[in-house]
């Protein structure tokens, strides 16, 4: 499936760039957080509510990821913070491995092979990388949890 692996501002504020698996660099006419909200509009939610649920999943109030879907568990994440106009959305499921080249230069390398350089520590990528991880961890054992709840509530009010 060709996705969009990042997404950084355009030459004007409603402008991005994307780039998409296959290489492909695709400029549209719209902010990378009007895109994100789309998208999660289309899964039942908005970007909003997303970055609340991941803050207070995770308990991180920085840089929070945005969830655009809980079936597909697709996840974008901010390099630097979402109103810093040098901003680089990356799609967590597509990260591969990434290196520092520099002291403030990260190299990233997607699942299909492409690499692209930004312009944040390789901290910050490392960091952004595992708050994803947890945040998908921990809600995935929420949900199995309130699974169990569920069937526990449902065997209970059966024999009501």
């Amino acid at each position: 499936m060709n996705r969009i692996v990042c997404m950084r501002n355009g030459k004007n504020k409603n402008q991005t760039e994307c780039v998409f698996s296959d290489g492909r660099i695709i400029q549209f006419n719209q902010s990378a957080e009007h895109m994100l909200d789309s998208w999660c509009m289309q899964n039942g939610s908005n970007m909003n509510g997303r970055i609340i649920s991941f803050r207070h999943i995770t308990g991180c109030r920085q840089k929070p990821g945005v969830l655009i879907s809980e079936r597909t568990q697709i996840i974008y994440f901010p390099t630097l913070s979402s109103k810093n106009p040098a901003c680089t959305w990356i799609c967590f499921n597509e990260v591969f491995r990434f290196h520092s080249m520099k002291a403030d230069q990260t190299i990233i390398q997607f699942a299909s092979g492409i690499k692209i350089m930004i312009d944040v520590n390789y901290r910050i990528i490392r960091n952004q990388m595992n708050r994803c991880r947890s945040f998908l961890n921990l809600l995935n054992n929420a949900y199995s949890s309130d699974m169990v709840q569920t069937e526990a509530m449902n065997g209970i009010m059966s024999k009501v």
